[in-house]
């Protein structure tokens, strides 16, 4: 037992690079530090035949992806979801799923929706006044008494008033017949 410890001792481990170290080891990097395939494989536990994989998947949806390259490209608001409906009718019958993997591995997606600027109406601008008695403003003033009663006050004003007529001079008391004439 303790020259099988000593043994392990004295081998020579792969060390780490910048690269990834778990799969580039056993893919093929091994060999540039010394050792095989077979021993790679061995340390990483992946089976010999991993590093001859081809995937037909990428083969397999070319067709499909270039067909929702050009569904997108004609309707550019329609999503995977509309665009699977479409290659459903084509032939390429597919799950939600697998239509979603295939748009976001073809690096499509839907644009932003730009807001609107929004046309005015056709509505006619005001008239800027430009005479006496043509702009009035009012506003509601609340007050309370000393004895507590509440008091409502209508207040108006003419807002442009260039010649100065009956409620140009400043008078003390307004009576209700001198705020009628």
């Amino acid at each position: 037992m303790s020259t099988v410890i000593s043994r392990s001792r004295s081998r020579k481990w792969p060390q780490k690079t910048g690269k990834r170290a778990g799969s580039s080891a056993a893919s093929g990097d091994g060999r540039e530090r010394g050792l095989s395939a077979r021993r790679a494989c061995t340390l990483f536990k992946v089976a010999r035949s991993a590093l001859s994989y081809q995937g037909r998947k990428a083969t397999k949806d070319a067709p499909v992806v270039e067909r929702m390259k050009e569904l997108s490209a004609q309707y550019p608001r329609y999503g995977y979801r509309r665009i699977r409906i479409f290659l459903g009718r084509d032939g390429h019958r597919m799950s939600p799923g697998r239509a979603h993997r295939l748009w976001r591995a073809a690096g499509l997606q839907v644009p932003r929706k730009r807001p609107r600027k929004r046309v005015t109406a056709a509505r006619p601008r005001p008239q800027a006044p430009c005479g006496p008695n043509q702009v009035w403003s009012y506003d509601f003033v609340f007050d309370r008494c000393a004895n507590g009663q509440q008091l409502k006050c209508l207040t108006v004003t003419v807002a442009l008033n260039r010649c100065p007529g009956r409620w140009g001079t400043l008078r003390r008391r307004v009576t209700p017949r001198s705020a009628i004439s």
